[in-house]
């Protein structure tokens, strides 16, 4: 989900070589080197159409425990491949969970969550993770931090993670890194949701304001991993199999609130792999100093 400033695969695509000479430069690992990271016993990936028809029964078998799988973006694109990986992944015994990209310049946040909701098939089975929230750099199109102040940030992030509570009972997992979090939220109220730390390095580095733990750290957005065609984001799980089992565990039941109906989606907004918007300053997947 390759890039200069490692922003994730949706926007900003650079070559292999680029990237292994800013990891030189900056005395850190090449994304196109990293390998798992050592003391993680607990394996996923992160996918969205970009990796087009995945055998999730190939993906299994290589020992990869979980997935998270993007469902929507912004307030009007569902993703094509969404259902497709979720029925993969769990007929082949993965955890799996949906995230949205959130896209806080489209609509408001609670707009945008029941959207995502609406397609992001939350089942209470035992084995369905958290609702992800993507928050990081936009396109270079849109204006920093969506246009929005930090005290509008606060409020668009809590109108989401609130809807999302109110409808599935749970606490959303929160995608972010400190280059994007620290400018444009500023905030350390959101610390009590799970974090799925991108940061393409040998070691976690500092984290967003707010947390002093990751529970999803993303170490490459080159992996190789097979029933995946091409790169893949990999991640790893601060914890044990166990602690996966109970992230995922069924929470009580929640009031049933109205939801929108599905609609038909419009041509993808990401930027097409191999474009490179202009340079807009560290992004979520810059190298920690």
């Amino acid at each position: 989900m390759s890039r200069s400033t490692i922003v994730r695969r949706r926007f900003t695509v650079v070559t292999v070589a680029l990237a292994a000479a800013v990891g030189g430069l900056l005395g850190q690992a090449s994304p196109a080197a990293a390998a798992a990271p050592p003391g993680y016993d607990v394996h996923g990936i992160d996918v969205s159409m970009w990796q087009g028809t995945i055998d999730w029964a190939e993906v299994a078998g290589a020992g990869t425990d979980f997935a998270y799988a993007r469902a929507s973006l912004g307030s009007d694109y569902t993703d094509p491949t969404f259902d497709a990986n979720l029925d993969g992944a769990k007929s082949n015994g993965l955890y799996f969970g949906a995230y949205h990209f959130a896209r806080p310049d489209q609509s408001g946040g609670q707009q945008q969550a029941d959207f995502f909701l609406d397609r992001a098939r939350v089942l209470r089975d035992g084995r369905t993770l958290p609702p992800m929230l993507d928050l990081e750099w936009g396109p270079a199109s849109v204006p920093t931090c969506f246009g929005l102040s930090q005290s509008q940030m606060v409020a668009w992030i809590t109108d989401f993670v609130d809807r999302v509570e109110a409808r599935t009972g749970r606490t959303a997992v929160i995608y972010t890194n400190r280059n994007w979090w620290d400018p444009c939220v500023g905030s350390t109220a959101f610390g009590g949701h799970p974090l799925a730390h991108p940061c393409y390095c040998v070691s976690p580095g500092t984290l967003a304001s707010g947390w002093s733990q990751f529970t999803i750290w993303q170490y490459t957005s080159t992996g190789s991993v097979p029933g995946v065609a091409g790169n893949v984001d990999q991640d790893v799980f601060n914890g044990s199999m166990g602690q996966l089992s109970a992230l995922a565990a069924v929470p009580p039941p929640v009031k049933s609130l109205p939801s929108r109906p599905r609609s038909t989606p419009p041509p993808d907004r990401d930027l097409h792999p191999g474009t490179t918007p202009a340079p807009r300053g560290p992004g979520p997947r810059s190298l920690p100093r």
